[in-house]
């Protein structure tokens, strides 16, 4: 009985972390790809996301030390 909810428990976890402003687009960019896609097996979009995450943690990064070193000079 209480693997049948399983589900819906995981998705309220995810909905609560990732129900910010900033996260919003991410959250519904990937809902659509994976409902285009069509796909059953989730893990390609588990690795192509966290390829994603990664880019922009790195992109963030660099965007950040540039505005730093625009305001020094």
């Amino acid at each position: 009985m209480a693997g049948g909810i399983l589900p819906a428990v995981g998705f309220g976890l995810l909905l609560r972390v990732m129900f910010k402003a900033q996260y919003i687009p991410y959250l519904i960019a990937g809902f659509l790809f994976v409902c285009y896609i069509q796909v059953s097996n989730l893990l390609p979009v588990a690795v192509l996301g966290a390829g994603f995450a990664v880019y922009e943690f790195f992109n963030a990064k660099s965007r950040q030390q540039a505005q730093t070193a625009a305001r020094c000079q």
